[in-house]
């Protein structure tokens, strides 16, 4: 791997939603040092608490959503949880019935994973208003126990949690037969690989992102693109509405640092400004990776401007490697 390669790798995995996640980690293993209810328990206890609130966001808004991040955040929440049970659970005295409920909205937990899993063949949650509100009442309990008896505090986030996890299993349940991607935002979304006839709904949503196109030019080009066994285009909907897209080709010409042929190569994704930070562009690269790896490519590339950031960061956080800079030129004859 080149040393342009490795740079951006490590900028990659530690860009700056990971730095965030990783303070919670730390902040974690600091707990189990510090006398519970001290000040400096609740100084950890806290900052831990503002990362997992804002770590996700800074991914979105910097394009930098990813499976490493999404592990990474998951093992920062089991290490928060962990250390907080290991220092409380000694000092406190939990009533039996409380123990019981807990049990119950765990096992609640489980069967909605498992029905997820079994309908989906992949892990799902619905992220719900009231799985919101449940988890911040949850987050705040700690910070209650030395004014408010637990038989209190734990069960109203215990009623909160119950009602989120039942809550939750019927959204699963009922959206059983939808795409699996309803599941994980609450809305009814998919991804539909285009046919000729979606040759005007690419184009309307092309031209927002090619503005020196234009739009009749677009959509026949989309509709050949649509009837071609070398190509392919995405489109993603939200409640039946398409708000992004995505075009991949195979090229057969040298794709600058790869040594295979055909290449997939990714011509363009876009999505609409108020759908952005969603993950969206990242389900549309994965649908036209799948799609490439259907046609035999082993590689798959893509490329932007020198002064496009945006995009830049969303190739870095998709797996992309930066392979080389070149400068174009062009004389009239």
């Amino acid at each position: 791997m080149t040393r342009t390669g490795i740079l951006s790798k490590w900028g990659r995995l530690f860009n700056r939603a990971n730095t965030i996640t990783g303070i919670r980690i730390v902040c974690s293993i600091a707990l189990l040092f510090c006398p519970v209810f001290s000040p400096v328990f609740y100084a950890l206890y806290i900052t831990a608490g503002v990362s997992d609130m804002v770590d996700g966001t800074v991914a979105r808004k910097t394009n930098t959503v990813s499976e490493f991040g999404s592990k990474l955040d998951t093992v920062a929440d089991f290490s928060l949880v962990a250390a907080c049970l290991i220092k409380l659970i000694p000092v406190l005295d939990i009533p039996v019935w409380l123990y019981i409920w807990i049990g119950v909205i765990a096992l609640i937990k489980a069967i909605n994973i498992v029905s997820g899993y079994v309908m989906t063949k992949r892990l799902v949650a619905a992220h719900t208003v009231l799985n919101k509100i449940a988890g911040v009442l949850l987050f705040v309990l700690p910070l209650t126990l030395q004014k408010i008896d637990l038989k209190y505090s734990g069960a109203v986030a215990c009623a909160a949690a119950t009602i989120a996890a039942i809550h939750e299993g019927y959204i699963i349940m009922a959206r059983r037969d939808k795409q699996p991607n309803t599941l994980l935002s609450g809305e009814e979304t998919m991804i539909k690989r285009a046919k000729p006839e979606d040759a005007g709904v690419l184009a309307a949503l092309a031209i927002r992102m090619w503005t020196d196109n234009d739009i009749n030019s677009l959509e026949e080009e989309f509709r050949e693109l649509a009837q071609s066994d070398e190509a392919a285009c995405f489109i993603k909907y939200v409640d039946e509405n398409p708000v992004a897209f995505a075009q991949c080709q195979l090229r057969h010409d040298y794709v600058e640092g790869t040594d295979s042929s055909p290449v997939g190569y990714l011509e363009g994704v876009f999505v609409s400004e108020e759908y952005r930070g969603k993950g969206y562009a990242f389900e549309l690269l994965a649908a036209c990776e799948n799609w490439a790896r259907e046609k035999g490519c082993t590689e798959f590339a893509s490329d932007c401007e020198l002064d496009n950031a945006d995009s830049f960061r969303f190739h870095l956080a998709t797996g992309f490697e930066e392979a080389n800079r070149i400068i174009c030129f062009k004389k009239r004859l």
